[in-house]
């Protein structure tokens, strides 16, 4: 036996046998050290491998009919998946607990718009790659204008074109469901807003692309003298307000957490209440959206390209993008073409177009036509004369609501600040005022609207100027303190409400309006890069008022400007329309608005039984302003057929019913009503979906898994990360999970749980983090298990005897 054998079986009674000592025990340090780190970096190396997928391998196989060549380098967002059992097992297509996160990117979207005259029909490109070696879902969130009528799923795999068909939610769920089981490609495009759409693509095969194309049309806006068309490419972090839905739960505490800290975490109470259907957690309750990531991470984000052909059908006096720099070329045949100057954009914000006729070349007057069987459409847009109105002599309580919460931060709250000063400074002294600011809490400058003295307009100004962007969005606190204001006979009360509309509870508040309003009005102000479209022309048309977009400092004095105007002349009230020699009709809206200054009478009609080429009599409306009465004709034979009319027509349907909803109507009667006849269009609404299945062979193979997961939304831009999801929001890999945000946000953004998700087609399969991950703990004790680990190994080579350096073996 050789010395230092015997050494160590006597058990390190000397000094080699210390030596030893230290040696096996620098070892283990560094083993621990080691494993310590690279737990401690998987977080980081998911990141890694969400922003690089792909590099150094293979380019993916260019599919047939997939237009690759238009897609940027380098243009990607992860898609985050997680493995699932293999199918034909227990537990197939949900996740495995230990199994491994994975990226494949959304791609691009394409965003092709026709407009000719009044009427814009639009192609959306959605364009899924699947760069790995497994077979993926992806779900993808992303929002489209409030009043689309969208009618049209294509899925394209390779050459194939597979049509949508259309159905009630739960049986287009149920068909999407089964073909992703049985490992068929499928896509389903359903609504969870009126202004926000989920696409769910399943089967997407390894080094695979597939494009979804969505088509909708709509009417573009007309106001002040000029067309607007507003595209948003982003759906905002959405505000859920807490009350009951919130609940303290013991959870074990994250590493540096006070002792018995509880994590607040969200309780679905009603269930199917949203869509109308049962058992899925009540949309209202909770933002389904998913995960947001940071700017600061570095991660890729969704992008887009758009292209508009515009017809406008009359001279125009310039065209023109407050949100993005743009080209315009002329065609040949007196159309213009407009393209995004620097290609792709990211789809953080709103695109806005606007055109404005010659001066002399307003539209006075346009009906245009569309037969579909024996039934004949119509949509007719009369703008009155523009004589100038005088000026509103009532007196008027003018009551200013500013959303002060964490979204508003930066630019928003900027332009907030600038619009109620310049609201301030157009009072007149025999006005009255009152300024109502809400986050989290909601505090009235004074008991009561008082008159605007040089005194109250200075408290006022000071008033605003201290506000600062922080916690979350309490919307109806502030909403009911502003129906509240007591109203007096012979005084108009104008509500003018300031926000991004970053809320969930949308139809909470409609009903509260509904409810509360009387003679007031309202109107809506909205303010940033991505605001809520939907509750922003929802609540001005229920307040019976009128809404504006600043979407920017520089479009502040313009847009306030155009408001400024219908605040302060009379609207055209008792809006009347007669048709004579028509027949039946059925328009909508059944009961016309008042109508402000700039703003056209606009409405849609269904003549059943009567065919475009044997329509006659004439379409009779009139009006009264300011003591002035307006009347105006127009022929119905010879109208200009147009494509799309009948679309618009039940869209406008369908929101009538909808503000049935929030007047009180029973919902299952509305349901009744409306879903034959969004069934009948073909149109995604809360209770129809489209569903695209291929009906060809099983395209994954049996016992080969499927991964699943949302598309991480990009932060619009101006927004601030912080403010919106605290420090705490921040994730490993670059994205929050919504529900991380500090106590004080009322947790606005929480993970959708497996339920909601359904809703998207996801049966559960996804499974998000739910915390902030440990890893800078893991990196710290790693790293000083490391050092302690070097130490010893120092040790054990300077305790040589002799006091000479020694190998660590002999």
């Amino acid at each position: 036996m050789s010395p230092h054998c015997a050494l160590f079986h006597r058990g390190f009674r000397d000094r080699a046998g210390e030596r030893q000592r230290l040696l096996v025990t620098g070892l283990l340090f560094l083993l621990f050290a080691l494993g310590t780190l690279a737990l401690a970096s998987l977080p980081g190396l998911r990141a890694a491998h969400g922003q690089t997928l792909g590099a150094g391998r293979p380019a993916p196989v260019q599919q047939a009919g997939v237009q690759q060549a238009a897609l940027p380098g380098g243009l990607a967002a992860g898609l985050y998946f997680r493995k699932a059992a293999p199918a034909g097992t227990e537990g197939a297509e949900r996740p495995v607990a230990d199994a491994p996160t994975f990226a494949a990117p959304l791609v691009h979207s394409e965003v092709s718009i026709e407009v000719h005259g009044p009427i814009e029909r639009t192609t959306v490109r959605q364009y899924f790659l699947n760069p790995s070696d497994d077979w993926l879902e992806g779900t993808y969130v992303f929002p489209l204008p409030e009043q689309s009528a969208v009618d049209r799923l294509t899925m394209v795999v390779g050459e194939r074109r597979i049509e949508g068909e259309i159905h009630e939610k739960q049986e287009a769920r149920r068909i999407y469901e089964q073909a992703r089981a049985e490992g068929r490609q499928a896509g389903l495009l359903s609504s969870e807003r009126p202004n926000v759409f989920t696409t769910a693509v399943a089967n997407v095969g390894p080094r695979q692309a597939v494009s979804i194309e969505i088509a909708y049309q709509q009417r573009v806006r007309y106001d002040a003298g000029r067309y607007e068309l507003r595209f948003p490419l982003v759906v905002a972090p959405r505000y859920t307000p807490g009350g009951p839905s919130l609940v303290a739960v013991p959870m074990p505490p994250r590493p540096g957490a006070a002792p018995g800290a509880p994590k607040v975490v969200p309780i679905a109470e009603r269930r199917g209440q949203q869509d109308g259907e049962a058992p899925t957690p009540q949309a209202e309750r909770g933002d389904l959206f998913g995960p947001v990531v940071d700017p600061a991470s570095g991660r890729l984000v969704p992008t887009a390209a758009i292209s508009v052909h515009l017809d406008a059908g009359l001279p125009l006096a310039g065209i023109d993008s407050p949100s993005h720099r743009v080209t315009v070329s002329d065609l040949p045949d007196g159309s213009q073409r407009i393209d995004l100057a620097s290609g792709p954009v990211a789809a953080d914000r709103d695109v806005v177009l606007r055109w404005q006729p010659k001066i002399g070349a307003e539209p006075q007057a346009a009906v245009f036509a569309e037969q579909v069987g024996g039934e004949t459409y119509l949509l007719a847009s009369l703008l009155p004369g523009s004589a100038p109105a005088a000026a509103l002599e009532r007196p008027r309580d003018l009551i200013l609501v500013v959303d002060n919460s964490g979204s508003m931060f930066g630019a928003s709250m900027d332009q907030a600040k600038a619009a109620v000063g310049l609201a301030l400074r157009r009072l007149k002294p025999t006005d009255r005022v009152n300024v109502i600011r809400f986050d989290d809490t909601t505090e009235s400058l004074f008991d009561k609207a008082r008159p605007a003295t040089p005194e109250v307009l200075a408290e006022a100004r000071r008033f605003v100027d201290a506000l600062h962007a922080d916690g979350g969005t309490e919307m109806l606190p502030a909403l009911q303190s502003a129906l509240g204001e007591p109203s007096e006979p012979g005084r108009l009360t104008q509500i003018v409400f300031v926000t991004d509309g970053a809320v969930s509870n949308e139809r909470q508040l409609f009903e509260a309006l509904s409810a509360g309003l009387g003679e007031r009005r309202l109107f809506t102000v909205g303010i940033g890069s991505a605001p809520n479209s939907w509750f922003m022309t929802k609540a001005a048309e229920l307040g019976r008022g009128s809404f504006t977009y600043v979407g920017s400092s520089d479009t502040v004095e313009s847009g306030m400007a155009a408001l400024f105007r219908k605040l302060e002349s009379p609207a055209m009230t008792d809006v009347t329309a007669r048709w004579t020699g028509a027949g039946a009709v059925e328009m909508v809206p059944a009961r016309l608005p008042d109508l402000y200054v700039g703003e056209p009478v606009e409405l849609a009609a269904r003549l059943p039984g009567v065919p475009l080429d044997r329509l006659s009599g004439t379409l009779e409306l009139q009006g009264a302003r300011g003591g002035r009465s307006w009347q105006a004709s127009l022929p119905l034979d010879r109208l200009e057929s147009r494509e799309g009319v009948s679309a618009i027509w039940a869209r406008a349907k369908l929101d009538e019913l909808d503000n049935a909803l929030a007047e009180g109507r029973d919902e299952s009667a509305v349901r009744a009503e409306a879903v034959p006849l969004a069934l009948e269009h073909r149109l995604v609404t809360r209770w129809t979906s489209l569903v695209a299945v291929d009906r060809g062979p099983a395209a994954r193979p049996a016992g080969a898994p499927l991964g699943s997961a949302p598309v991480a939304r990009a932060l619009p831009y101006d927004w601030s990360y912080e403010k919106v999801f605290g420090p705490a929001g921040e994730q490993a890999d670059g994205t929050a999970e919504p529900g991380r945000a500090r106590l004080r946000q009322a947790l606005a953004l929480r993970p959708a749980p497996p339920e909601e998700l359904q809703q998207a087609g996801i049966a559960g399969s996804v499974a998000l983090p739910q915390t902030a991950t440990d890893a800078p703990w893991r990196a710290l004790v790693g790293g000083l298990a490391l050092l302690g680990g070097l130490v010893l190994l120092a040790a054990v080579r300077r305790s040589r005897p002799g006091g000479r350096p020694g190998r660590l073996w002999r």
